[in-house]
């Protein structure tokens, strides 16, 4: 998608894409134990990826350097 088309939910079904996946994410045990909302949440290796994903501390920039907080 381009920035051309941000306001347009509807452009190759965008909006219903995004919410398919904050829908999954939101399923995950860790986003829900960082978002502070009812406890549960699907476990498994997607979730433990996720946990280690968020754990680093370093953003990668587009040609690959890592810069750290």
């Amino acid at each position: 998608m381009t920035m051309e088309h941000w306001e347009k939910p509807a452009y190759k079904n965008w909006g219903a894409k995004r919410g398919a996946l904050m829908g999954w994410a939101l399923n995950l045990q860790h986003f829900r134990e960082n978002l502070k909302l009812v406890p549960g949440g699907e476990t498994g290796p997607v979730n433990d990826t996720a946990r280690e994903s968020a754990g680093s501390r370093d953003i990668r920039i587009a040609g690959g350097a890592a810069v750290s907080h």
